[in-house]
């Protein structure tokens, strides 16, 4: 190979921080041996092939490795000018199909040992079909991209195998485990992150679906955008054979193209460039390459315009690359050749400075430089061209780019006459009187009413009004003016929520009637929407709740423990079906936990008593889950299952919020012979219940990590497994969890054998001094994957926040409850933080300041969730401060504690 000239490694190491990292680490010999033309199909399989072998953690290290040569290899042969955008696009593509590969190739006969192949129903073998969507279908990928994945296999069934589970447990499990290997960050890096949003159903969707269920999906489901989307999919496996590939197209082409010209997508590529403009304005993209105005996705929008409208005709245009398309449609003529030629030329500019942003750092960023100093950096990647050159360029490209996609999709300016929008006429207003006038006669500012009838207007106009059965649009005629005149107390937020649910809920027309004949759950509605946009989002998911306003807006009355089981032992009575079991657990939580947030925004609860009720809610749904799901195991040894499930985290510590995941850990102590194969089989039915998206939605998400040995250990430890765990093997960071741990489920006897170990963990005698240097190293790791170098203060990760005095805390339990086993107590941090203060293992003002600020930065986090933000605030808020130099001194106490222990040990 030739090797690379000094001047260029020093120009290169001179732009990318990145590319001086990684050479500074394992030496530039490393890198220098390669090649950016080598990385083939067949070299990548070449170099992956001798990493197999190894064992799982010098496979990983070994392909992280291997990533970083071939991303160092692209950006000095690219920054060089020895290759160009192509090569750089296909190699990280076949890249990501090699490393796709290597993951399957290593995880699926690992799982098919365990628990049998799957097969069809004729005997052939299944795989986990990985589509690429995207930049990966495209062979399009930068060198800092994401990879946009989505996973099918065939059909349902179960595994051949004496642990045989479902088809959709065996492909979840191999998904999940492909996703860790690639996406998982370790000291050598990441192989690509990891993007399963574009899957149906998005985040709330099952991580893989099947053939009948992703058709079911396309014909119900399935909305424009996604066609944009799955223009660019295709299945990146490299050893299926060529059935898959048949029914893959067989599919997917009929969703994505018809069989007609499909004008309609037109209209619907205006909506979706009217809300990347809107969320452009809204998040100022101004400087985004990608996404800002004329821009690359611009361009890519162009071509799957025509493709979208003329595929389903013209097969030829079925293509995932978006240069192809563009070659396409210039041979078809669908574009001049002058046209064409300059969207290509665009294209080919835009990408190549996308990839020098992110030489830089390694960074999948799209943001032009903010600064001048950032313009310096970035023209020293352009020879020959001054930073105003670069900036004109880049300004007249997208300019270009923004002309042609106007003309192409044919924007015009839209209309607001009123007169177009009366359907049916309301008595809002008349045919000669415009709306936002009608609106200020009942009381709305002007601005508002012209703001919300801009909203009723564009709702009118939708295709789903129109669709509204006729009896529902005569009742909207009654209700809306009532919504307008009702929401005047609470506030023009109030009332743009409440217009969002009624919209969301108003196509199914016993909710509309629900409003006209009870107009006081508008009301009701208004006051609980004003207090809480989160509240507004939970009703437009779940519609049934506004049932619990008929009579009131719930109050303390509403959260009667024991009435709420009675309600939940009936549901679950009433069920029929595994489905209708989970659905009726679903719709009870749905219920109790809007009930909770009435009390909640009504003042009726405070932070820790509604806390306190969201954690009680989890821990009913755990065990009723529980009971449910070993029902349905088939020839139970027993009635009931000799295990327990353990709560970590907040639900371990009762401080559960709205909409939080969940930390369990499972452990059985049962003699019988296939107790291990009955148990995991119980879990992962359990964890099936909690998770698996059902019409009525979702439980919650089930974080299973803290169990031992983390995520390469057994979903389910036996009793003395954990207890040997535990005691000899379990890290000080895994202490510190079990100080928050509980028995939430499961068998009652080992709820008292669990206190007991618990309580002699945590007694273990330790080196104080060493604990701490321990919890303090264990901070700094998290610090330095969280810095603090935004204008945000995370109420929990940042310097000051929760984590720091929740860490202060675990250390006095792990230290100190040999002596004092008071500490032993899961009474939450604010009463362990006045425990230590009222026993003098802190000075009290010192204490009590942290407990009222523990206090304050759990109300805020609250109030956050309430209004569906980011648990952050502004880092310049003046409570910032005096939280930070309350953990300071807190911390200085602590140093002093431990420095203490030292002297004393060593004497």
């Amino acid at each position: 190979m030739q090797a690379v000239d000094e001047s260029v490694i020093a120009n290169v190491r001179s732009y990318s921080r990145f590319v001086c990292r990684w050479m500074d680490r394992l030496g530039e010999d490393v890198f220098l041996k390669d090649n950016a033309s080598q990385w083939t199909p067949a070299y990548l399989q070449q170099e992956v092939s001798t990493l197999m072998a190894l064992d799982e953690g010098a496979f990983w290290t070994g392909m992280r490795i291997l990533r970083q040569r071939i991303v160092i290899s692209l950006v000095i042969a690219d920054l060089s000018g020895q290759v160009g955008l192509e090569i750089v696009m296909h190699a990280m593509s076949d890249w990501a199909d090699a490393a796709i590969h290597a993951g399957l190739e290593y995880y699926t006969p690992r799982l098919k040992a365990r628990y049998g192949a799957p097969k069809t129903a004729t005997g052939e073998d299944m795989a986990l079909w990985v589509v690429g969507m995207g930049k990966l279908g495209g062979r399009e990928l930068n060198v800092s991209s994401d990879v946009d994945l989505i996973f099918l296999y065939e059909e349902e069934g179960v595994t051949e195998g004496g642990r045989s589970i479902s088809h959709t447990e065996f492909f979840s499990e191999l998904g999940k485990k492909l996703i860790s290997f690639l996406n998982t960050v370790t000291e050598y890096g990441q192989i690509f992150r990891v993007d399963m949003r574009l899957r149906p159903y998005g985040d709330s969707g099952p991580l893989v679906m099947s053939l009948e269920g992703i058709e079911e999906y396309f014909s119900t489901q399935g909305r424009l955008w996604e066609r944009y989307a799955w223009v660019r999919a295709k299945l990146v496996n490299l050893n299926l054979p060529e059935r898959a590939y048949e029914l893959f197209t067989h599919y997917v082409q009929p969703f994505v193209y018809r069989r007609y010209w499909d004008f309609d997508a037109y209209e619907g590529l205006r909506d979706m460039y009217a809300k990347i403009r809107a969320e452009g304005q809204r998040k100022d993209l101004s400087q985004h390459i990608k996404l800002g105005q004329g821009g690359i996705r611009y361009i890519e929008f162009i071509a799957q315009l025509f493709q979208l409208v003329r595929g389903g005709r013209k097969p030829e245009l079925r293509t995932c690359e978006t240069l192809r398309a563009f070659e396409i449609i210039k041979s078809l003529d669908l574009m001049s050749s002058n046209e064409v030629d300059a969207l290509v030329e665009d294209y080919y500019f835009l990408r190549n400075l996308e990839h020098r942003l992110q030489y830089k750092e390694d960074q999948q960023t799209h943001t032009l430089p903010s600064t001048e100093e950032g313009w310096g950096e970035l023209i020293k990647a352009y020879p020959g061209l001054t930073i105003d050159a670069l900036k004109s360029q880049i300004e007249r490209t997208r300019a270009r780019v923004s002309d042609y996609f106007s003309e192409v999709i044919q924007l015009s300016e839209r209309s607001d006459d009123l007169s177009s929008c009366l359907v049916p006429p309301l008595p809002l207003y008349s045919d000669n009187e415009p709306l936002a006038a009608k609106l200020t006669e009942y009381g709305l500012h002007a601005e508002v009413a012209n703001r919300a009838a801009v909203l009723i207007i564009d709702w009118m106009k939708s295709l789903r009004f129109r669709r509204l059965p006729e009896r529902s649009q005569n009742s909207l005629e009654h209700v809306l003016p009532y919504l307008i005149k009702a929401s005047i107390p609470h506030g023009e937020q109030a009332l743009f929520r409440a217009l969002e649910v009624l919209e969301a809920v108003s196509a199914r027309s016993s909710y509309v009637a629900l409003f006209r004949e009870h107009p006081r759950v508008l009301d009701r509605l208004l006051r609980v929407l004003s207090a809480s946009a989160w509240a507004g989002t939970y009703l437009k998911q779940y519609p049934l709740l506004l049932d619990e306003l008929i009579h009131g807006i719930p109050d303390q009355g509403s959260l009667d423990a024991d009435e709420a089981i009675g309600e939940l032992y009936r549901a679950m009575s009433q069920a029929q079906g595994e489905e209708q079991l989970m659905d009726a657990l679903r719709n009870w939580q749905r219920i109790q936990t809007f009930r909770c947030l009435c009390c909640d925004v009504s003042g009726y609860l405070t932070v820790e008593a509604t806390s306190d009720y969201l954690s009680w809610i989890a821990d009913q749904l755990i065990g009723a889950a529980l009971r449910g799901a070993w029902q349905e195991l088939p020839k139970p040894h027993c009635d009931t299952p000799h295990m327990a499930v353990l709560a970590y985290g907040k639900l371990g510590g009762k401080e559960l919020g709205y909409g939080g995941d969940i930390d369990i850990v499972f452990l059985y102590d049962d003699p019988f012979d296939l107790a291990p194969v009955r148990y995991a089989r119980l879990t992962q039915k359990w964890i099936h219940w909690m998770t698996a998206l059902t019409p009525a939605g979702r439980l919650y998400e089930v974080d299973m990590r803290l169990r031992p040995e983390g995520e390469s250990g057994l979903l389910i430890a036996s009793w003395a497994a954990f207890e040997i765990y535990q005691r000899q093997r379990a890290h000080v960071w895994e202490h510190q969890a079990l100080t928050r741990a509980r028995w939430v489920a499961g068998d009652d006897s080992l709820k008292e054998r669990f206190d007991t170990l618990r309580a002699e963990v945590l007694q273990q005698p330790r080196d104080r001094f060493a604990l701490w240097e321990a919890i303090k190293s264990m901070r700094t790791k998290m610090r330095a994957q969280y810095p603090d170098t935004t204008h945000s203060f995370d109420l929990k990760k940042s310097r000051g926040g929760m984590i720091d005095i929740e860490f202060a805390v675990q250390y006095f339990v792990l230290g100190w409850s040999i002596e004092d086993p008071g500490l032993l107590k899961n009474t939450g941090n604010i009463a362990l933080l006045r425990y230590l203060g009222d026993k003098d293992y802190l000075p009290k003002e010192i204490a009590d300041e942290i407990a009222a600020n523990y206090r304050v930065l759990r109300l805020v986090q609250h109030q956050c969730q309430l209004q569906g933000l980011e648990a952050c605030i502004k880092r310049d808020d003046e409570r910032v401060a005096s939280w930070q130099a309350s953990v300071d001194r807190l911390y200085e106490v602590l140093a002093k504690e431990t420095n203490q222990a030292e002297m004393i040990a060593s004497t």
